[in-house]
């Protein structure tokens, strides 16, 4: 829950404290409110057919706005949902990389179709997302299929890169660019949280290897994008697809089980000095 609730209370507080729309921080407020009971009680079927269906119905999703728009100067990125326009990689994404790293055979062909789909809206940063997450998974499992799925990525997140003539959107994109130049210790406390993120991911026990690897993959390559281009800052900014599908990939782990107050007290005598 940490890796989510850090940065997206950050996230919060940034919104709160910067001027924001009071409904920007209400919404991601109540996006993490949703993530986080998801991830303490919610379940996935679990066995390798609904993986591969959950998998297909994720690339769906990527390829949704292609279809339904909203076309924007010949990009596509977005997910009509009501008053919010859902960022498609950012919610689809992260799941979808925790799912092809526990398949072998036909994960990093998912992989490869994610990152052509990423090309074709186009959008830079779910494709470099994909490359990153393909490239840690390669090194957690030291599987050459991924490698060359992330050499595939890494050209789509190339080809989709300035495509699209978007200005930035306040509160959206640019945040820690913005913040370093006005108040730069809210802006290196941001990037703290979301390196904590990525690091927390990794180390977390209850997640395996692979997984834990993918996730952080996906963060730090949305986050570089962020940071080299007019794309949403994941977490921090106003968005509540990133904390949403974050927290789907986080709630889906298998035989996840949070720990209690009596766990932490155990935990606190073994490494008592």
């Amino acid at each position: 829950m940490l890796a989510l609730a850090l940065p997206a209370l950050g996230g919060v507080f940034y919104l709160v404290t910067n001027g924001a729309p009071r409904s920007y921080a209400i919404a991601n407020g109540a996006a993490l409110a949703v993530g986080l009971a998801w991830i303490r009680f919610g379940r996935l079927p679990d066995g390798l057919g609904a993986r591969r269906a959950f998998t297909g119905v994720l690339l769906v999703l990527l390829a949704l706005p292609l279809l339904t728009g909203p076309h924007v100067d010949g990009v596509s990125r977005w997910l009509p949902a009501g008053p919010f326009a859902l960022h498609s990689g950012m919610l689809a994404v992260p799941y979808l990389c925790l799912l092809t790293a526990r398949d072998e055979h036909w994960g990093p062909l998912a992989l490869a179709m994610a990152a052509f789909l990423s090309a074709a809206q186009p959008d830079a940063a779910t494709a470099l997302a994909i490359a990153s997450a393909a490239a840690a998974i390669a090194l957690a499992k030291r599987e050459f299929a991924f490698v060359v799925v992330a050499a595939l990525a890494a050209a789509a997140a190339i080809y989709s890169y300035g495509i699209g003539d978007l200005p930035p959107q306040p509160f959206v994109e640019g945040v820690i660019q913005e913040l370093w130049a006005d108040r730069p210790i809210q802006a290196f406390a941001a990037m703290l949280l979301l390196v904590s993120s990525a690091w927390l991911f990794l180390v977390e026990p209850q997640l395996p290897r692979a997984e834990g690897f993918a996730l952080a993959g996906v963060l730090a390559g949305f986050v570089v994008m962020a940071m080299i281009a007019p794309y949403p800052t994941p977490l921090i900014g106003y968005g509540v697809a990133p904390i949403l599908g974050f927290a789907l990939a986080i709630g889906a782990v298998p035989g996840k089980r949070q720990r209690s107050t009596g766990d932490l007290l155990d935990i606190a005598w073994r490494v008592r000095p």
